[in-house]
């Protein structure tokens, strides 16, 4: 029989990919504000390595110096439980596309962006609509997005280049994320000799490249380089097809104490003009519960109901399967805001094997934009499950849907998940 708990946790799973994932705003990145925009989708065919083909737009030049410490600001909610984060560099005034060219200097093993145990609530959107969730402001606490503060090795090479975070997310699809930044590094060496010996940036899970283990895995860098931090363990196999991780032993970068967490309290960041504090009047996440205990024989429509929350109102719970993972503690923000969940009724799909989905999700408030994000297919209803193949399907967002692959052993038939019986 088709595993109940594992359909409605990959549902879950893609509802948070289909709401905001995670851009870097500090150092500031090309395209933040100019269309074409930094997109928070991962790298795929249309959104390429390097930086997602979009660094048309150098908004802001961040000025880095070599041997001091550079803060590392993210902004996003669907933070995929963490992962695994890679910082690194390339010489020049636009991103190379040879990945040889790409340099790590900082290696994260676990706990990036977040330690959460799912995604973490909407609180705000910027004005382009990409969704944030409660800030850490440190690189310690958990349930909110964290802020790094990486070290500079004082050896680095003075001169324009880029600046280029990549996140390797823990729970989900297998997915590879880029965000790049025009900067000036100065105050360090005048060749490059120290850089030509720094690790390759890892690539996987992207055209043409290999792809890490199942969801639930902390990867592990082949060559994570000398400085980094571990906030979780590698998980055994969890590099899949790639070459396996090392278990790094980091040291202190020339210049100071790369280890040490900043020591601010929690705050959130913004993007230049960010609504902060206004939500949003329509709903901005959805989340899962679970009204009954599992059971294989339990009709769908008993074990699930979605839950849709205004960003004022979202508490960390409401964000995660409770019955799979507890839920972290919650951030200040979310303890001190009462809970109002408005829950829909859901029905079944065609199938009595499949996946429940909400089809009395409220349609898109206003006109549907004229275009979504790359490869998307047009939907009319927000929240709406639609088949696009057999073999994928979409969540409606804003009036579009990004194909997603079924999972293992199911179809998608009338708009709905069903068991493949073609497979018994």
């Amino acid at each position: 029989m088709f595993n109940t708990r594992s359909c409605i946790l990959t549902l879950a799973l893609v509802v948070g990919k289909l709401s905001a994932h995670v851009v870097m705003i500090e150092p500031h990145p090309y395209n933040l504000d100019t269309e074409p925009l930094l997109q928070s989708w991962p790298l795929d065919a249309q959104l390429p390595f390097p930086c997602q083909g979009r660094s048309q737009h150098a908004e802001k030049v961040t000025t880095v110096t070599a041997g001091a410490a550079q803060t590392v600001k993210l902004w996003g909610s669907a933070v995929h439980g963490g992962g695994s984060c890679q910082f690194g560099v390339a010489y020049g005034d636009a991103p190379p596309d040879d990945p040889a060219e790409w340099h790590t200097i900082y290696s994260i093993i676990g706990g990036c962006p977040a330690e959460a145990a799912g995604n973490i609530p909407t609180t705000e959107k910027d004005p382009h609509g990409r969704e944030n969730g409660p800030q850490c402001g440190n690189d310690v606490d958990k349930e909110c997005t964290r802020e790094f503060t990486i070290q500079i090795p004082k050896e680095m090479k003075n001169g324009p280049a880029v600046f280029a975070w990549t996140w390797f997310n823990k729970i989900g699809n297998r997915e590879m994320y880029m965000n790049c930044a025009p900067i000036e590094i100065v105050g360090g060496s005048e060749d490059s000799a120290f850089v030509d010996k720094l690790p390759p940036m890892f690539r996987a899970n992207i055209p043409g490249e290999c792809t890490t283990g199942q969801s639930g895995s902390v990867i592990g860098f082949p060559d994570p380089g000398e400085y980094g931090k571990i906030y979780e363990g590698i998980t055994p196999g969890g590099n899949g097809g790639c070459e396996a991780g090392v278990e790094p032993v980091f040291k202190e970068a020339a210049g100071g104490d790369a280890s040490k967490p900043a020591d601010t309290p929690m705050g959130a960041a913004s993007p230049t003009g960010a609504a902060t504090g206004t939500p949003s009047a329509t709903p901005s996440s959805i989340a899962v519960s679970y009204s009954t205990p599992l059971s294989s024989t339990a009709a769908p429509s008993t074990l699930v109901s979605f839950v849709t929350e205004s960003p004022a109102a979202t508490s960390a719970a409401a964000t995660s399967v409770a019955a799979e993972v507890p839920s972290g503690p919650a951030s200040s923000a979310a303890k001190e805001t009462p809970s109002v969940a408005a829950t829909s009724a859901v029905k079944e799909p065609a199938s009595s094997e499949g996946c429940p989905v909400d089809e009395s999700a409220p349609a898109p408030s206003g006109t549907p934009k004229s275009s979504g994000p790359p490869g998307s297919t047009p939907c009319p209803t927000d929240g709406g499950l639609i088949c696009i193949t057999p073999k994928t399907f979409g969540i409606c967002s804003s009036g579009f849907a990004l194909p997603q692959d079924v999972p293992a052993g199911t179809v998608c038939v009338n708009n709905g998940i069903a068991h493949d019986g073609s497979m018994n």
